[in-house]
């Protein structure tokens, strides 16, 4: 398993759609920050929440917080990780209707057919997320990419067809379970998108960019629990112990043993989710001597103790 696939697994994404119409110039809607649209999908305090917006049919403009317009054309999708409202601006808006207000029923926007129609998919991905994980924080605040084109991955176009295909189809047994699956691969895909066509500024995308720091992670990431040393990571990056350091710190922007140790205790924190697992035995299985080392570097990092992390 590669690094991104490790960290891809550790969020145990899942996924719903909310809306799937077509809108006529006029209508604007307005999606709430994360706390608020948490709660009315009925998530817990420790999921992360991710909106996102695929344009089916003609376009939109998405109105960031802060000012930002993004025109959204055909085929794009934005997915919006930072967190804060925003608004879905289809022509000359004449009001704003809160998302909350059509998911509930209060609201009817009268969606239509023609040629002046755009039609969006609108959902969200539920991210079950842990502090340390380093995708979330390498991720822009606002993830766009094409899902149509020849530049565009053929997992990333046929992901959005089958999903739009799946939405059109009529209701069926196990509809929701196939659609949950397919937003799996929707959300992996536009990450592998962004990993592919990003300017890679230092960071964790960079690093997974540079084929020989890249070997080395995905060799740590497949045994975190084993006796890593820069020494035995710059082996596997076919590079001396120096060399080695030096253009990890400079594409990851941590040192080696940095990263090694936050992986490491954000495996932890998963552990603790398990009420059998002794620290002791979760020590062993993420690399440490024993509990009390682990506990000691668990609470230099998150500021608590693990067991106060377990309790809450």
């Amino acid at each position: 398993m590669s690094a991104l696939e490790s960290a891809l697994a550790d969020l145990r994404i899942t996924g719903a759609v909310m809306l799937h119409e077509r809108y006529a110039p006029g209508v604007a809607i307005a999606v709430p920050a994360e706390a608020e649209l948490r709660a009315l999908l009925g998530h817990a305090p420790n999921v992360k929440i991710a909106p996102f917006h695929l344009v089916r049919r003609g376009g939109f403009e998405l109105a960031l917080a802060g000012g930002e317009k993004v025109a959204m054309g055909i085929s794009d999708v934005a997915v919006c990780l930072d967190g804060k409202p925003h608004q879905l601006r289809f022509g000359r808006a004449r009001s704003v209707t809160p998302l909350a207000d059509i998911v509930s029923g209060r609201a009817d926007l009268s969606p239509v057919n023609g040629d002046c129609a755009a039609e969006l998919i609108c959902g969200v991905f539920a991210m079950q997320a842990a502090p340390l994980n380093p995708l979330l924080a390498a991720l822009p605040p606002v993830l766009r990419c094409k899902t149509r084109g020849e530049a565009v991955q053929p997992l990333l176009a046929m992901a959005s067809e089958m999903l739009a295909t799946e939405l059109d189809a009529p209701a069926r047994g196990g509809a929701s379970f196939t659609r949950a699956r397919l937003l799996e691969v929707f959300f992996a895909e536009a990450i592998r998108a962004n990993e592919q066509t990003a300017a890679a500024p230092v960071g964790w995308f960079r690093g997974l960019t540079d084929a020989r720091i890249s070997a080395a992670l995905t060799a740590f990431h497949q045994a975190p629990g084993e006796a890593w040393t820069v020494e035995r990571l710059a082996d596997r990056a076919a590079l001396s112990p120096s060399r080695f350091a030096a253009r990890f710190r400079d594409s990851v922007g941590v040192t080696a043993m940095e990263y090694v140790a936050r992986w490491r205790l954000n495996l932890t924190c998963r552990m603790l989710e398990d009420p059998g697992k002794t620290l002791d035995a979760i020590a062993h299985a993420v690399g440490y001597g024993g509990g009390a080392a682990l506990s000691r570097a668990f609470k230099e990092k998150l500021g608590c103790s693990p067991a106060h992390w377990r309790a809450s």
